[in-house]
């Protein structure tokens, strides 16, 4: 169909769509008016819903009814009596247990049923309200209270005018208005459309089967949960390069490996102290040493519990008081669970399978202004509390790379797990990787045409800087293994 015919269809179509629409919508039933809410339900159980069974006829409960309402017996066929103004508390609990409900509320011929458990399924009803006239009785004919009908509609027995007929009323119309000593007609074929219980046999029934279930559940095994990770070992080993003009002296990083070897550290000290003739170095070796004391006497103490490296640079820090100041990194290995404190530039990077899957990142005032501990006379050292701290899982196969700034500036974390991860794939020990990774981060930072990490850190803060940058090299390689097996 061309698309002007198309809409010229459609235009002398929208008349008798719209009449079509308008019919339907007459065409459709009204619905059912809501039921009144009731009021909040007591802390107290109520009767429950059997699992399965037959539904049972009113009639062949009605002596048992009328026991449990305190009423007298009504015979189940026959014109309908009305009752008395005076029975109007038992005719409320009597249409309570023929609905199979618990009275809520029952005052002044006014009862509030709760049905089951709230929000019955199957019910469709979770709570209704029937009104009466004390005093009030029914007919034997097909006459029937509307409350009644209505509740009885609500709980599944089709429309209000299905639960009556001439010969007499089905099982849930048995209870008339409020105010009615039970007596209402139930003829002997009708059926109610709600389980009745009597004395509570339907929910000790179905209390009885929670309780089996629960005890098997109890008794089948739990169900296995997540492995623990295995235990690991650390074993290190570091490589130093000094800048070639700070040679002579050492250079300024330092570095440790406890014993046991569950903790290491890389300190790098910070060169502008060498304008006024200090030397920096000095208080790097100094706080190395003091940490390596601090990691292996918290080892030793009876009872010890996971080495915390910030504990670690806490007490070493109070212990230097030499002039200077220094960045620092301290990693520590409890279990599984590897513990970092890191301070400044310096840095560490967790290796699996290969690849870089972590790296902390450099802690900066200001490009090229480290966070760093120094000597109080300093004035400018910042708190060991400003440490990152880390705790990260590793397993065996992971590789630990621990270094001062002048390893991460010149070579990215991709290229140092690369580098690594073959020194260790060719039966390579932890010092032989990391005696490697100086040399070629030192190959790195002789290269003037080199696009490194310090270069592109410079161009975002601004500055132009091509090519590497020479300083010191430290270098900490670690390699994860399981607890027994070698390196």
């Amino acid at each position: 169909m061309h698309a002007s015919c198309a809409v010229e269809a459609l235009a002398g179509r929208s008349g008798p769509l719209a009449a079509r629409r308008a019919a339907a919508a007459a065409a459709r039933p009204a619905l059912r008016a809501p039921l009144v809410a009731r009021p909040r339900t007591p802390a107290r159980a109520l009767p429950r819903r059997p699992r399965g069974g037959a539904v049972r006829s009113l009639a062949s409960e009605e002596a048992a009814i009328a026991a449990q309402a305190g009423a007298a017996a009504v015979p189940a066929a026959g014109g309908g009596a009305g009752a008395g103004a005076g029975g109007g508390d038992n005719a409320a609990n009597g249409k309570a247990a023929a609905l199979g409900a618990t009275v809520t509320e029952a005052r002044g011929g006014e009862v509030i049923f709760s049905f089951g458990k709230p929000g019955a399924g199957e019910n469709g009803v979770s709570a209704a309200r029937l009104e009466g006239a004390a005093g009030a009785g029914s007919s034997g004919g097909g006459a029937q209270d509307p409350a009644a009908a209505t509740a009885a509609a609500a709980n599944g027995s089709g429309s209000p005018s299905s639960s009556a007929s001439t010969g007499g009323e089905a099982g849930v119309a048995a209870a008339d208005a409020a105010g009615s000593d039970a007596g209402s007609e139930a003829s002997s074929e009708g059926v109610s459309p709600l389980p009745l219980s009597t004395g509570g046999g339907f929910a000790d029934a179905e209390e009885a089967e929670e309780e089996a279930s629960s005890a098997a559940a109890a008794a089948a095994p739990a169900p296995p949960g997540p492995a623990a990770p295995p235990q690991v070992v650390m074993s290190s080993g570091a490589s130093m390069l000094p800048h070639p003009e700070k040679a002579h002296r050492g250079g300024e990083d330092a570095f440790f490996i406890s014993d046991p070897p569950l903790a290491v550290g890389v300190a790098d000290g910070v060169g502008g102290w060498a304008e006024i003739g200090v030397d920096a170095g000095a208080y790097a070796r100094l706080l190395m040493s003091h940490a390596k004391e601090e990691a292996e006497a918290l080892l030793r103490e009876p009872g010890a519990g996971p080495l915390s490296p910030q504990t670690v640079l806490e007490r070493a820090y109070y212990r230097t008081n030499v002039q200077g100041s220094s960045t620092a990194c301290v990693l520590a290995l409890n279990g599984s669970t590897l513990c970092a404190s890191n301070l400044g530039d310096s840095g560490f990077a967790v290796v699996r399978d290969g690849a870089a899957a972590f790296q902390s990142p450099q802690q900066q005032h200001n490009f090229n202004f480290p966070y760093q501990l120094g000597s109080a006379d300093g004035g400018a050292s910042d708190h060991p509390q400003s440490a990152m701290r880390f705790e990260l899982t590793v397993r065996p196969g992971d590789i630990l790379i621990l270094g001062s700034d002048g390893l991460w500036d010149n070579v990215f974390a991709e290229e140092a797990a690369t580098v690594v991860s073959r020194c260790r794939a060719q039966g390579d020990g932890p010092e032989a990787a990391a005696h490697t990774l100086c040399r070629y981060a030192r190959m790195r930072a002789s290269d003037t045409k080199y696009h490194s990490p310090f270069s592109y850190a410079a161009c975002a803060a601004g500055y132009f800087y091509q090519g590497g940058k020479m300083d010191d090299l430290t270098v900490v390689v670690s390699y994860i293994t399981a607890a027994g097996s070698k390196i």
